[in-house]
């Protein structure tokens, strides 16, 4: 540096140079830079200095000894410090009004620094002029990075970390280059970047970039993104694999998904996308087909969205790709099953009402209504759906049929109601009830028109004396038949045929004296209850019946957990799948059990009173056999008083000739 101090119009014109050189360049290059016009300043003001005091010794000569001197060099020189003086402030302004610190060295040892530097790390400007800073700011660990990047003329960005005053570590970007003042003088000027909201940024990123790849895979989601300018297309890993595809047997390229997708797919396809690029549609929402790699179809749903840059001309096309085909093969099964279950329904041999609860109200709607149900009620499906109850039926509103429909709309539980009598101007009868709730909230009634057992009833009253007694033995016993149908129960059940798993109602578990909680059902459980003697015959017409195409039924006794034995009534079907195998079966269950023994009474009745009739028959067959005797005697008397009265008359007629 000595020999830049020693020509003043070297430093002059060196520093001219600086000064010009910087007029062209950028703000970021004059933040470095100015950093050797500051260390150019400082020694030339030094030796401005010198030159003052030898310059007013000189004059003092002049005075002394009457002398003069060129002094142009000199002025030139100060009219360029003057100029290096503002430049100098100009440079301060600058690197302090940065977020960048700035710091001028030499092999760590601060020369100069602006004050986004020392705030950076904590400290004030005197603490750290003078002192190594790589010791004071940088962790040991790092002093190896910080030492072989110093030894390089420019040091490309490159992250450590630095340590605060108050000892607190940061992450920080440096770059730095050496400036040569002469051959042997060098300083190295430094910029530091405080990087720590730029890492926390970083990190939120790969956060939310690694949730958003978790999701993605959870979801089996594909992405696609296409550049409307370009032309190129971005398909996710997940976007091919559901074609069967490894993400590098796919090219990125358009016409990969023309290629896959169904022609007439395709052609509406175009057509949305088009209306959404020229903003005719919100956003891209299309279902369709594309080959999979095995050469099957896969159903998928297509969601995109337009991106417009600030005139409204559409620059991207980004969406998603999601596999539906199982969804649509659900749909099919639940649109077949619930086909079945209408058909099912339909077949009943009693009339079955499907209702929908109205909120805050004390009716319901008719959503579904079979045959038998029509034929019942004296109405017809279309009458009834849509309708409500009491709109159609306005006498339920104080029946006992309005008031189990809210019951078990409230507690969810199964209820038989009891027959009971309804009559408007169209229809009359006796009524019985099976009533349920369905998971989804409809309530489902089963009922059966009873109006002929007490037609019966009636008919029966009419009878003579003579069996006045059986005709009450009658009533009796069709009493017990009613108080027996109060108590039945009616359950459900679905078998998977594939593993024999059976889902049973809460009636059902009821009916088998079981506890839901602690019992797993199953058909080869399920037949461990049936009685020894009608296992067989069960389990034969249950097997027989799968490849039937019709409903079966079957009864036959159990012995329940608790040693009871009872008689079951079955009805079921099998449901197949598109192949026609078999897939599951499906059917109720009801306990009988009363129901035979009220049958046995009947019967033993109805013999009962066969003999009576027997007997009463003998009674009169003996009764016309006296009377028959009876009239020949009379008519055997007539006949001989005739022929007295006929001697007589002759007796008479003699006696009067003589």
């Amino acid at each position: 540096m000595h020999a830049f101090l020693d020509n003043p119009e070297s430093r002059a014109s060196i520093l001219k140079d600086i000064i010009m050189s910087n007029q062209k360049k950028t703000k970021e290059q004059l933040s470095i830079e100015l950093q050797e016009l500051q260390q150019a300043y400082n020694s030339l003001k030094l030796q401005y200095d010198k030159d003052i005091t030898e310059r007013k010794q000189a004059e003092q000569k002049i005075e002394l000894y009457g002398t003069s001197q060129d002094i142009t060099s000199l002025k030139q020189i100060e009219n360029e410090l003057v100029k290096a003086k503002e430049n100098e402030e100009r440079f301060k302004q600058l690197s302090n009004v940065t977020f960048e610190g700035v710091l001028l060295h030499n092999k760590g040892l601060a020369i100069d620094f602006n004050i986004s530097f020392a705030r950076m790390f904590g400290y004030d400007s005197e603490e750290l002029i003078g002192e190594n800073l790589i010791e004071k700011v940088i962790p040991k660990k790092y002093h190896e990075i910080i030492f072989e990047n110093i030894a390089k003329n420019y040091a490309q960005p490159y992250e450590v970390i630095g340590k605060k005053k108050d000892g607190n570590l940061f992450p920080i970007e440096l770059e730095s280059r050496t400036i040569n003042l002469n051959e042997n003088d060098k300083i190295r000027v430094t910029a530091v970047r405080d990087i720590t909201e730029r890492k926390l940024a970083e990190e939120k990123l790969k956060e939310s970039e690694t949730r958003f790849d978790l999701a993605m895979e959870a979801s089996k989601d594909g992405i696609f993104d296409w550049n409307l300018i370009t032309n190129e297309i971005y398909y996710s890993p997940g976007w091919k694999s559901m074609l069967g595809y490894e993400d590098k047997e796919l090219p990125n390229d358009f016409t990969v998904w023309e290629k896959l997708t169904k022609p007439e797919d395709v052609e509406q396809s175009w057509k949305m996308q088009q209306e959404v690029i020229n903003k005719q549609r919100d956003r891209f929402k299309f279902e369709f087909k594309m080959k999979h790699k095995d050469g099957h179809w896969v159903d998928i749903l297509s969601r995109a969205e337009a991106v417009f840059d600030d005139s409204g001309k559409a620059i991207r096309i980004v969406g998603t790709h999601v596999d539906i085909s199982e969804r649509q093969r659900s749909a099919k099964e639940l649109e077949k099953s619930e086909l079945l279950f209408r058909k099912m329904i339909e077949h009943m041999p009693d009339g079955v009402a499907i209702y929908q609860p109205i909120e805050n109200s004390n009716d319901f709607i008719f959503l579904e209504v079979n045959k038998h149900a029509e034929i019942i009620t004296n109405t017809t499906n279309k009458e009834l759906i849509g309708c409500t109850l009491l709109q159609k039926f306005p006498n339920m509103i104080n029946s006992p049929l309005l008031k189990a429909l809210l019951k078990v709309r409230e507690t969810g539980e199964s209820l038989y109601l009891p027959p009971f009598y309804y009559k408007d101007k169209e229809r009359e009868g006796w009524r019985e009830n099976n009533i349920y709730k369905l998971p989804s909230g409809e309530i489902v009634a089963i009922f059966t028109d009873v109006t002929e057992v007490f037609q019966i009833s009636e008919k029966l009253k009419n009878k003579n004396l003579d069996l006045e007694k059986a005709k009450e033995k009658a009533e009796e016993s069709e009493a017990r038949l009613l108080e027996s149908q109060a108590a039945t129960k009616l359950g459900s059940w679905k078998t998977d045929l594939s593993n024999l798993n059976v889902v049973w109602s809460k009636e059902i578990f009821n009916i088998f004296e079981l506890d839901e909680k602690t019992f797993e059902p199953s058909h080869p459980a399920f037949l461990e209850f049936i009685h020894p003697e009608d296992r067989k015959k069960v389990d034969d017409a249950f097997v027989k019946s799968l490849d039937k195409n019709k409903y079966n039924s079957i009864e036959h006794r159990i012995i329940t957990s608790k040693g009871n034995i009872k008689f079951i009534e079955e009805r079921w079907r099998s449901i197949k799948n598109e192949q026609g195998d078999p897939i599951f079966a499906i059917g109720i269950c009801q306990d009988i059990t009363e129901r035979k023994q009220v049958a046995q009474e009947l019967e033993q009745h109805q013999i009962h009173l066969e003999e009576l009739v027997k007997d009463r028959t003998k009674e009169l067959e003996k009764k016309n056999e006296d009377l028959d005797k009876f009239n020949q005697l009379f008519v055997g008397r007539e006949f001989r008083i005739k022929e007295l009265r006929t001697e007589v008359e002759e007796l008479k007629n003699k006696l009067s000739e003589k």
